[in-house]
């Protein structure tokens, strides 16, 4: 990778790229979007733009290696996307039920995530599918999660099967509780779908052909939460 080519003229924090670099890095870690960079730096949007995404790439590069989990985990199924609302908006009956808000499948991206469960900090990993099927899971849960861990997630039947396979499984059925028991949740899963959102919700919606480096980002910044500038200074220093 070649950083600091092609940097407007006059740019205000010196002559080597660097120098942009480390004044955009802080912005990356701080989670700052190109453009509130690009108007405090007065610095090119699109030169921003490539900064980071050749940061994500750097992350995304680093997490090709599947994790090892054990112990306690919580697995889940999340859909990325903007919803298709109903044509017309009605307000509910007393005792009817309107049907929630679907996503468009065109314009979505289904992403399944495996948490360990830690005193010292929870670690993720996220993984892009293409469907919610047994035989789309099964492969996934079996590379990352070791025989013997115990395995917490919602009722999805796809997931009926894992006490057969050499796990402890118990299921938190979300319409009767929210736990299944003492610890018995996947509250920390469910956490980590919402940071994520939140994360991309500031850009108005991913291209799906870049999403997956966000999603990694995301999984990078949970998993080193309080020490992302180190980790990133790692990478930048690791490069090739």
């Amino acid at each position: 990778m070649e950083f600091g080519k092609k940097l407007e003229e006059g740019r205000p924090f010196g002559k080597t790229g660097k120098e942009i670099e480390n004044i955009l890095l802080e912005f990356f870690v701080n989670k700052s979007t190109a453009a509130s960079a690009a108007g405090t730096t007065k610095i090119s949007r699109n030169t921003i733009n490539r900064y980071f995404n050749e940061f994500r790439y750097l992350i995304f590069r680093s997490l090709r290696k599947a994790p090892r989990f054990s112990g306690v985990i919580e697995i889940d199924e999340k859909q990325y996307g903007r919803r298709r609302r109903p044509r017309e908006k009605r307000i509910a009956k007393k005792g009817e039920y309107l049907p929630r808000y679907k996503y468009g499948r065109e314009n979505t991206v289904l992403v399944f995530a495996i948490l360990q469960r830690d005193r010292k900090g929870s670690r993720v990993y996220t993984h892009i599918i293409k469907d919610t099927k047994r035989r789309t899971l099964s492969p996934i849960i079996h590379m990352i999660v070791e025989g013997g861990s115990k395995i917490y997630s919602d009722g999805h039947r796809s997931y009926s099967r894992l006490r057969f396979n050499g796990y402890k499984h118990k299921a938190v059925i979300h319409k009767r509780s929210w736990t299944n028991g003492p610890g018995i949740h996947i509250n920390g899963v469910e956490s980590f779908f919402g940071f994520s959102k939140g994360l991309m919700k500031r850009f108005c919606g991913v291209p799906k052909r870049t999403f997956p480096l966000h999603i990694k980002e995301c999984e990078f910044r949970h998993n080193n939460r309080g020490k992302v500038l180190e980790a990133m200074k790692r990478l930048l220093a690791e490069r090739t």
